[in-house]
């Protein structure tokens, strides 16, 4: 469809009358040229009035063609298709651009998250200067959803930086068209520029309604090279770490390039001091698994990472973590009559375990004063005759606070209040006391409980034998894991989780000789000492940062405002230059606090915050992996096909023929200028040429 912008400059074409009256009435004057031989003239005045004729025809055209240019020109002829959208008013245009770590890859002309600005400039140019913007980015925060004129989107999208936060393609499409449907406008247009990754392109989660309520045009912009070789995940061989302890750590890569890497070096750092160094190979679209390990020396906050070198993709080549050590673990037995020699023999000396015997009597008031200070971190229940309501309630509370629990029923237990407090702990339940010899059958040595302990599968002849016990059957909510079995099906051993998270213990006989020979082998010394060593809350050594990470837990009660400083580097010595600060949002609950940190932390590393005990806590927070594979959705995949929908190759310069009327103007000054230049040439006046005749006279032409 042809269109004027202008049409009011049409009435510039009056003046095609100028040259054409010019030439009509011709007020050019002869001039009498003196000759001395005028034979020639007759010949000459014939063959001058034809080209002379021919050039003032020749002159009026192109001065007709000139001023018709010119005046097309200013009335800005246009051209857009049939099926075009665009209505009269305001146009609102929203611009993503994908501030992605993975955006800063390398193309051939240049870093992929520049070329993105750059044609986000091409889009601000492209429309008029009324039109309206919308810059969003990964962040998606609630500066980003507000109109801004050219000059200030200009200036946003310059200011705009590399984030860790990754989004999904149907998000932005989703916050686009709500926020662009949300106003008056008559014209509205969205352009999403990214590299497009297969792990946040997510194209079945597009609502095409939404893509159907507006123009949307996606650029897709590539990298020379997808190799990466980054650290994926780090195991531990532990989850309760503590002081003077050896730690395995286990870091696992991975390689998406096509080719081999033969030495892929690995670096462990600890508290600003490189602790083990290793290489390893690792195939084209391989993995490999590296060991290394380190001793925790002290108590509080230990910091440390581990890195990889890889020149092409940076910001997953290092994986931070951090422990929060305690000096001692916290351990209380309750019983009747005399306390367990085997218990106390066994960690009466051990410098890591703060353990208290205590009679019965006692067992309340020692819970209830560790609910106000430094709770115990287990407690065991050994050969208990009864267990009366109050202890009961106690008891129920400091598992509810988190505390692990370890029941060593005696043979002459009061079941009914046993069950009463096992039923109410979703445990198993005691039926009555047998008194016969027999020998588990099977442990489960893939327990959590025996993590790291066993390098092979236990024979029967080294599993306990009982010579009494009671029988253990499930309730009606428990929810139990049979770790030792007898052969009949029943459990010797049996956890249960109060709060499906952390385990307590249910022996079916008293840990003593007269009633089975575990305590004297080998196994009895892991079993007992792990349950008291997971029963420290499990920590999570490191954090993702992302929109939606989860709160960080802490295993103590947080003031409402802390300040948390970071991120230092496990891998430098000293105070960091470039710290920052953040206030999180602290939920305080019976079982610790727990820290918001989503949107507050851009960085990577380790932070750290003074408890009220005064030691320091430190967390590990990560930049997420889910950019590290490097797969891309094809072009082709990518909406298109319609007006509404677009996908404009990056090396074209953004076009809007589609969705606009494309001027040509410019077609009409170009041709106004040659035209002008054709006026000059052809308004030259003639040259004289000498020439001769066969007589060698000169005659004039």
């Amino acid at each position: 469809m042809f269109f004027f912008a202008y049409p009011f400059m049409l009435l510039g074409l009056i003046a095609l009358a100028v040259p054409v009256i010019v030439h009509l009435f011709e007020l050019r004057r002869y001039r009498k040229v003196l000759f001395s031989n005028v034979s020639q003239l007759t010949a000459l005045q014939e063959a001058t009035r034809k080209e002379s004729q021919l050039r003032r025809r020749l002159l009026l055209a192109v001065r007709l063609l000139a001023i018709f240019s010119v005046v097309m020109a200013f009335a800005g002829p246009s051209l857009k298709p049939d099926d075009d959208m665009l209505k009269p008013g305001q146009t609102v245009v929203s611009v993503y651009i994908d501030n992605s770590f993975s955006m800063l890859q390398q193309a051939s002309d240049g870093q992929l998250f520049e070329l993105a600005k750059q044609k986000a400039y091409e889009v601000a140019k492209a429309y008029a200067l009324t039109d309206r913007f919308q810059l969003i980015s990964n962040e998606m925060d609630g500066t980003q959803f507000h109109l801004l004129d050219r000059d200030a989107f200009l200036s946003a999208v310059d200011a705009l930086r590399p984030a860790p936060n990754q989004v999904f393609l149907s998000d932005v499409v989703r916050r686009q068209a709500q926020f662009v449907n949300a106003l008056s406008a008559a014209n509205k247009h969205c352009y999403l520029i990214s590299d497009f990754q297969q792990s946040t392109t997510d194209l079945d989660q597009v609502d095409d309604s939404l893509l159907a309520s507006g123009f949307y045009t996606f650029i897709p912009l590539h990298a020379e090279h997808a190799d990466n070789i980054f650290i994926d995940t780090l195991l531990f061989d532990t989850p309760a770490i503590q002081a003077m302890s050896h730690v395995t750590v286990t870091a696992r890569l991975r390689n998406t390039s096509d080719r081999m890497v033969e030495q892929v070096p690995v670096y462990l750092y600890v508290d600003g001091m490189r602790k083990a160094q290793t290489t390893t190979p690792i195939a084209p679209h391989g993995e490999a698994s590296v060991e290394m390990h380190f001793m925790i020396e002290s108590e509080g906050a230990v910091e440390g990472c581990v890195i990889t070198v890889d020149n092409l993709v940076t910001f997953d080549d290092t994986l931070f973590f951090a422990f929060n050590v305690q000096h001692k673990l916290k351990t209380l037995e309750l019983y009747d009559d005399r306390p367990n020699p085997n218990l106390e023999r066994l960690i009466a000396d051990d410098s890591t375990i703060s353990f208290r015997s205590a009679r019965a009597a006692e067992g309340v008031a020692l819970l209830a004063s560790s609910a106000k200070d430094e709770a115990y971190d287990c407690l065991f229940i050994d050969e208990l005759t009864t267990i009366p309501t109050a202890l009961s309630n106690a008891i129920v509370d400091y598992v509810g606070r988190g505390g692990t629990l370890v029941v060593i029923p005696a043979e002459k237990a009061d079941v009914e209040q046993y069950n009463a407090l096992l039923q109410e702990l979703h445990a198993p339940l005691l039926e009555r006391f047998e008194r016969r010899q027999v020998r588990a059958s099977q442990l489960d040595v893939d327990a959590d409980l025996f993590r790291g302990v066993f390098a092979s599968r236990m024979q029967e002849a080294d599993l306990p034998e009982f010579y009494g016990l009671f029988k253990l059957t499930s309730g009606p909510a428990s929810a139990t894991h049979d770790i030792l079995t007898l052969p009949d099906g029943h459990a010797a051993l049996s956890a249960f989780y109060p709060d499906q998270l952390r385990a307590c213990y249910l022996f079916a006989s008293p840990l003593r000789r007269e009633y089975t020979d575990w305590v004297s082998q080998p196994l009895f010394v892991p079993t007992l000492y792990n349950m008291m060593l997971f029963s420290t809350p499990t920590q999570q050594p490191y954090y993702t940062l992302t929109r939606q990470m989860p709160p960080v837990e802490v295993d103590d009660v947080l003031p409402k405002t802390i300040v948390l400083r970071g991120p230092f580097c496990p891998n430098e010595k000293g105070t960091p230059t470039m710290l920052s600060e953040c206030m999180p949002q602290v939920q305080v609950s019976e079982h610790g606090s727990r820290m918001q940190l989503a949107n507050l932390v851009q960085r990577a590393g380790c932070y750290r915050m003074e408890k009220r005990s005064g030691t320091s806590f430190s967390v590990a927070l990560n930049y997420s992996r889910r950019e590290s594979l490097l797969t891309y959705v094809d072009d082709d995949a990518l909406p298109s096909g319609s007006p509404h929908l677009t996908t404009l190759d990056a090396s074209r310069p953004v076009d809007l023929s589609a969705i606009h009327a494309r001027s040509l103007s410019h077609l009409f000054l170009w041709a106004a200028l040659i035209l002008l230049l054709a006026d000059v040439i052809l308004s030259r006046p003639v040259r004289f040429l000498r020439r001769t005749n066969s007589n060698n006279k000169p005659i004039i032409s």
